[in-house]
């Protein structure tokens, strides 16, 4: 059994360095570009097998040199791969940085669109988690009925959704079949139909999930469990790139989680996970365990 299994885009992050980000009929020079594995679902399995975890990553690439990239890519990461390949062009995010951490990311989807109940195996729901993130497309509906599977098999199921997908009155269905909602701010508004976030937590939770967490960037994170909110703030530290800074969060908190800690040590730990990504470049920082736990020791 794995402790975790994540389910969404696996893409090939363009990254594009520049001075600033260009306005309206101005060329801007970029000053480096870099290929780097990214995509939430792949961020978040990998971020999971670095903390020690056992985490397989289902999701679709294209027949090309880029998805045969990511695979390996996984796999040397000690993540089971549940990975199909299609005759299409494999995901692709375009993620323009400036020196000061800042991004605007723009996503080919490409074959993250296109997994189907077929690429699902059974090996898949055999696990203590099932972690699902943002999708469209057909892999939208497969997204829906591997939560509503996960949750009646008895496996805890993590939601980290899109505003794609909150936008679609379908995605009911998902919430309904949540135990723990990962979301940022204007997710969260999205869902609620509010921008109080404490006054969001009692519309939500009576959507479905158990567990709701709201991720507030610099302000740190704030969430409700069982009816009781906790917040934790974020760590001070220099942000260099931003980008992945969410999953990184999704994969310390489900860490802490399946180690059965404290709520507010769920949240304490994530948030430390993430400072420890904006600190890096890419959207996966070579982090371990013990990185984690020697920045806990000397951040409190």
């Amino acid at each position: 059994m794995f402790d975790a299994v994540t389910s969404g885009a696996v893409s090939m992050d363009m990254r594009l360095l520049v001075s600033k980000f260009a306005g309206k009929d101005e060329k801007i020079r970029v000053q480096r570009v870099q290929f780097v594995p990214g995509g939430s679902a792949a961020n978040i399995a990998v971020g999971l097998a670095r903390l020690g975890k056992s985490a397989g990553c289902l999701g679709k690439v294209g027949d090309d040199d880029f998805g045969k990239k990511l695979v390996s890519g996984l796999e040397a990461e000690n993540v089971t791969s549940f990975i199909s390949v299609v005759e299409e062009r494999t995901g692709t995010a375009i993620v323009v940085l400036t020196p000061d951490g800042e991004n605007a990311i723009y996503v080919l989807p490409g074959a993250n669109e296109l997994l189907s109940l077929e690429d699902v195996k059974p090996e898949c729901m055999d696990t203590r988690i099932f972690i699902q993130t943002g999708v469209s497309g057909l892999s939208f509906e497969t997204a829906k009925k591997n939560l509503r599977r996960a949750k009646k098999l008895g496996v805890v199921t993590c939601f980290s959704p899109s505003l794609y997908m909150l936008k679609r009155p379908d995605v009911k269905d998902m919430l309904a079949n949540t135990d723990i909602l990962i979301s940022n701010r204007k997710e969260a508004s999205t869902i609620s139909g509010t921008n109080n976030i404490e006054a969001s937590f009692d519309t939500v939770s009576k959507q479905g999930p158990r567990i709701i967490i709201v991720m507030l960037g610099s302000e740190g994170t704030t969430g409700w469990f069982n009816g009781k909110i906790f917040n934790s703030p974020a760590f001070e530290v220099k942000a260099v790139d931003t980008v992945g800074a969410g999953d990184a969060f999704v994969a310390g908190f489900i860490s802490a989680y399946l180690d059965g800690a404290d709520y507010v040590t769920m949240l304490k730990y994530g948030c430390a996970v993430a400072a420890l990504k904006v600190m890096c470049e890419g959207a996966r920082p070579l982090y371990k365990r013990e990185d984690v736990d020697r920045f806990l020791r000397e951040n409190g």
